[in-house]
């Protein structure tokens, strides 16, 4: 399986086909020096293409540009919540304000970069250290992403400063 996220599994580890955001991860180097990894690095060759900007909720809401190709009108998840009697509520009210409100992007407050570290130990596991509030959770993503049997893997989670 190749995806992971909160709720949805859909962000590949690594694009394919189309970049969707500025940062998604594009390539990966594995190798055993850092003289190694530099010199595969110039091997890794990229074409971009210009794709249309979706900059907010309003622009991709039917928009023609798709973010997520599950998803093609953009809406990955949609609740509607009804309570109360709201015709009631504006005919007895005094005042009624409409208004669209919103605010910006924040992602959920962490200080520490998105970084980790993993290394295979001397008997075949993968040992993976990171700064995360669910490595459980992680532990199984990485079993399903690289087909390998959760016994194989170790999360340890660092210290959160």
């Amino acid at each position: 399986e190749d995806g992971f996220g909160v709720y949805y599994h859909d962000q590949p580890v690594l694009a394919k086909g189309k970049i969707r955001f500025y940062g998604e991860p594009v390539a990966a180097i594995v190798a055993e020096t850092l003289e190694e990894a530099e010199e595969a690095e110039k091997l890794i060759e990229i074409t971009y293409r210009k794709l249309p900007v979706v900059s907010g909720i309003a622009d991709a809401i039917g928009c023609k540009s798709v973010v997520h190709d599950d998803y093609p009108d953009n809406v990955v998840s949609f609740t509607s919540v009804i309570k109360g009697d709201v015709e009631n509520g504006f005919r007895n009210s005094d005042i009624i304000v409409e208004q669209d409100y919103s605010t910006q992007c924040v992602d959920h407050a962490y200080l520490e970069t998105e970084a980790g570290l993993a290394y295979c130990d001397p008997d075949g596991v993968l040992v993976v250290k990171s700064c995360d509030q669910d490595i459980t959770h992680h532990r199984m993503l990485l079993a399903k992403i690289l087909d390998m049997p959760i016994n194989k893997i170790r999360v340890i989670m660092t210290p959160v400063s």
